[in-house]
C-alpha cells in the first residue's frame, strides 16, 4: 500500500546520513533555516554515489527545518502505478512523475562556480587545513564534485580594485601588448586555488570571461562602459591569446571563453567594469578578429560562447551576432539569471530551436543582488529554493551547465571595491577560522553531486504543478530525479518509469530531494 511505503520512506529519511559521511554542525542565525559550520575540528561530507542493484533506490533529502543530504533508500516496485483518483493520502491524490528515458534531450556539461578574487581572498583567510576542507567541500568526491569553474580575465567588481593585464602609465597605448602581465591577484587569489581544485578533481573544466579592457583600448578611456576602439579590435583578440598563453605557463588550460561579461552593463551607467557591444559590432569582432585568431592558434579547440548576459536578450542578440559567417566560430550561448523573473524560460527553448547545435550554458547567478535585499542572509532557505528553481527551469529548457557566481564571500558579502555585496553558498568567518555552508550550497549539490558530465536530460511529465522536477540519465545507466516541494504542506509522490517500475514517497514541506535508481 502507498501509505505503508511512505511511512517506511519517512522512517529511513529520519535515520539520516550514510555510513562514512560526516553530519552537519548546525548553527542558526535567527533566519528560516540553518547553516552547517565547518572548522578545523569538523565538516560535513557526503560519500560518492555508487550504483546500486536494480530494484532499489536512494533518496537524498534536504529541508528547511531538519536535514542536509539525509539518505534514505527503498525498493522500486515492479510495474507501473497509475495515478488512480480513488487512491488518496490524507484526502489528496498523489502527484505522478512519469519518466521516459527513451526521450533524451541535452547532454549535461557540468556545475560549478567562479574563481573570483573575492573567493581567493576569503579562502586565504583560513588556516591551511580549513582551506582544504573548503575546497574539498566544492570539488572533492566527498563534496559537491564541482567540475566547471569560471575564471575572470583580470579584475571584476569582486576585486579590491579595477585592473586589467595592460594598464599603462598615463594610459599610453600599447598595441603590441608589450606590457601585458598577469597581476598579483592572479598569483595570490586565482592560480593557487585553481591548481588545488584541479588536483582534487582532474575533470575540472574552466571557462574564461573578461569584464573590461585596458582604458587605452576603449572609446571612453574608463574601466566602466564604453566600447573597444575600432583600431584595437585585433589587439583585443590578441589580448585573449596572451591570457591563455600566460595561464598555460602556470600549467592551467581552459575549456572555453566567452566574448565578454555582460556587455549590456555599458549601456546602463553601471559602476561595474564592462565593455559595451552592440550585436553588429560583436559580429564583426568575432567574425574578423576573435574567431580567426583563436582558431588559428594553439588554443583552437577553445569553445567560444557569446552573450554572457541576461536571458531577456534571447534569442535576438545571438541571432544578430551569428550572421555573415560568424556562426562558424561560435560554439554556444552563455546566459545569466538576474532578470529571469521578467522573462519566460521558453526563451531558452526557443534559442535552442533556432540553434540546436549550440551549447546553452548558465554562467552566473547569485542572491542578494537586488537593492531591496540584504546581501548575506545566513540560513535563508528561500534562497536555496530560488537556486533549485533556477536550475530546474534552465535544465528543463535545454541548458547544459550551471555556474554560480562567487563561490566564497565574507559575512558582509565581499570584498568588492564598488560595494556591490551579494550572497554566496559558502561564507567565511575569518575571525573564528570557520566557514558556513548556506542552504544554497546544498541546493546546488542536489544537482552537481549526482549528475556527472555526460549525463542527459530525459523526458518527465508531472500530473500537478505543486512540485518542480528535472530528470536525468547518467552514463552508468542510473536515473536521477531532482524534486522540490516549495509548499508548506507535504506532497505525496509516485515516480513511474516504464523501464524500472514505480517509487512511492513523501516530500516534507519546503524540501529538495534527489532520487537515484538503476
Amino acid at each position: 500500500m502507498i501509505l505503508g511505503t511512505i511511512f517506511v520512506g519517512i522512517l529511513i529519511a529520519i535515520i539520516g546520513c550514510s555510513d562514512g559521511a560526516s553530519t552537519c554542525n548546525k548553527r542558526s542565525f535567527g533566519q528560516t533555516s540553518f547553516v552547517c559550520v565547518c572548522s578545523s575540528e569538523s565538516c560535513d561530507t557526503i560519500e560518492p554515489v555508487r550504483a546500486k542493484a536494480n530494484g532499489t533506490y536512494q533518496i537524498y533529502s534536504s529541508d528547511k527545518d531538519t536535514d542536509r543530504f539525509a539518505l534514505g533508500q527503498g525498493s522500486v516496485s515492479p510495474g507501473i502505478k497509475l495515478n488512480d483518483e480513488k487512491v488518496t493520502i490524507y484526502g489528496k491524490t498523489p502527484t505522478t512523475i512519469t519518466i521516459n528515458r527513451d526521450v533524451k534531450q541535452q547532454e549535461i556539461l557540468g556545475f560549478g562556480g567562479a574563481f573570483t578574487d573575492a573567493t581567493g581572498i576569503n579562502i586565504r583567510q583560513l588556516s591551511e587545513d580549513v582551506q582544504t576542507k573548503l575546497l574539498d567541500s566544492y570539488f572533492g568526491k566527498d563534496g559537491l564534485q564541482y567540475n566547471v569553474g569560471r575564471v575572470p580575465m583580470g579584475g571584476t567588481d569582486f576585486s579590491t580594485k579595477g585592473y586589467t593585464y595592460d594598464d599603462t602609465i598615463d594610459n599610453k597605448a600599447d598595441p603590441q601588448l608589450e606590457q601585458f602581465n598577469l597581476q598579483p591577484e592572479d598569483h595570490e587569489y586565482k592560480i593557487p586555488f585553481i591548481k588545488k581544485a584541479k588536483q582534487i578533481n582532474p575533470d575540472l573544466e574552466l571557462l574564461a570571461s573578461t569584464w573590461t579592457a585596458p582604458r587605452w583600448m576603449k572609446t571612453n578611456n574608463a574601466m566602466n562602459g564604453g566600447a573597444i576602439k575600432d583600431e584595437y579590435y585585433q589587439v583585443w583578440a590578441d589580448y585573449f591569446i596572451k591570457f591563455f598563453e600566460n595561464y598555460e605557463k602556470e600549467g592551467i588550460s581552459f575549456w572555453g571563453v566567452s566574448t565578454g561579461n555582460e556587455p549590456s552593463l555599458a549601456f546602463f551607467n553601471a559602476n561595474i567594469n564592462s565593455v559595451g557591444w552592440m550585436p553588429e559590432a560583436m559580429r564583426k569582432w568575432v567574425g574578423e578578429n576573435l574567431g580567426p585568431t583563436i582558431r588559428s592558434s594553439k588554443f583552437k579547440n577553445l569553445k567560444i560562447l557569446t552573450l554572457d548576459d541576461q536571458r531577456f536578450m534571447l534569442p535576438w542578440n545571438p541571432q544578430e551576432v551569428m550572421q555573415n559567417g560568424t556562426e562558424k566560430y561560435i560554439d554556444g550561448i552563455a546566459v545569466h539569471w538576474y532578470f529571469d523573473f521578467l522573462t519566460p524560460a521558453s526563451l531558452l527553448a526557443l534559442t535552442h530551436e533556432r540553434f540546436p547545435d549550440k551549447i546553452l550554458m548558465a554562467t552566473e547567478a547569485c542572491r542578494g543582488d537586488k537593492p531591496w535585499e540584504a546581501p548575506v542572509v545566513l540560513g535563508d532557505w528561500s534562497r536555496a529554493e530560488d537556486y533549485a528553481h533556477g536550475i530546474i527551469e534552465d535544465m528543463n529548457n535545454y541548458v547544459q551547465g550551471w555556474i554560480d557566481w562567487n563561490m566564497v564571500l565574507d559575512p558582509t558579502g565581499g570584498p568588492t571595491y564598488i560595494n556591490n555585496q551579494v550572497d554566496a553558498p559558502i561564507i567565511v568567518d575569518a575571525t573564528s577560522n570557520e566557514f558556513h555552508k548556506q542552504p544554497m550550497y546544498y541546493a546546488l549539490g542536489h544537482f552537481s553531486k549526482f549528475i556527472p558530465r555526460g549525463s542527459h536530460k530525459i523526458y518527465q511529465e508531472i500530473s500537478s504543478r505543486s512540485i518542480e522536477v528535472a530528470a536525468f540519465e547518467r552514463q552508468d545507466g542510473g536515473v536521477v530525479v531532482v524534486v522540490m516541494n516549495r509548499q508548506t504542506t507535504p506532497q505525496d509522490i509516485i515516480i513511474n518509469d516504464a523501464n524500472s517500475g514505480h517509487i512511492e514517497f513523501n516530500l516534507p514541506p519546503r524540501s529538495i530531494h534527489t532520487v537515484l535508481y538503476w
